[in-house]
């Protein structure tokens, strides 16, 4: 099968599920337990064959407090795929998950955008699906609405992510036999140049 690779980037408030969510999304479990926020960013690789084609996913975790906003810009400038997440409990997080849809609108490059609103396994919503989507469809982009923790709708949103970016042509560039090293010493340097903990 021929691979592409697609950068993805995660953004969003801390605490609205963004770990738990690649987690649920690469080792298929959920352990709320062993997440604590993230520190900077953390980094995973994920495969995933659709349609008869490999695709190499190079997963960016960003931290969600304000601290870190300018180190999560420069992961997802280098992105081709961006997921913003928002929890469905947490009003100011759908705030802030606007405010990082526009930010990325203002950069003039086009991504794949996915909007996320995560935990609807939990009962006391205060975001509904139609605003949520009546703001998504205002800016042209596709929303979902997942649980982290009960695994709904988690399998979709590669699907959704990868279709969104064959239609904007934006996955052409095929992965170099170095893209692992060079990605573990970009990781290094960051880790020393930032002081932070990018594996948390």
């Amino acid at each position: 099968m021929a691979k592409t690779e697609v950068r993805l980037a995660l953004l969003g408030d801390s605490g609205v599920g963004k770990t738990s969510l690649i987690w649920r999304l690469t080792k298929k479990n959920f352990d709320s337990s062993q997440f604590s926020p993230t520190v900077g960013a953390s980094f995973f690789m994920h495969s995933v064959a659709i349609e008869d084609k490999v695709y190499e996913v190079q997963i960016w975790d960003t931290a969600g407090q304000e601290q870190f906003h300018s180190l999560a810009s420069t992961y997802y400038r280098n992105a081709q795929a961006v997921i913003v997440v928002f929890d469905i409990t947490n009003s100011t997080s759908f705030l802030t998950a606007q405010k990082w849809v526009g930010e990325l609108f203002s950069t003039q490059k086009k991504y794949s955008i996915l909007l996320i609103g995560n935990k609807v396994d939990l009962p006391n919503r205060t975001i509904f699906t139609s605003t949520a989507v009546t703001f998504a469809q205002s800016v042209g982009i596709r929303y979902m609405e997942v649980s982290a923790k009960t695994a709904e709708n988690i399998d979709s949103i590669f699907n959704e992510l990868i279709w969104t970016a064959k239609q904007l042509n934006l996955l052409i560039r095929q992965p170099r036999p170095d893209s692992h090293v060079r990605l573990e010493e970009t990781t290094e340097m960051n880790r020393k140049k930032h002081k932070l903990c990018l594996f948390c």
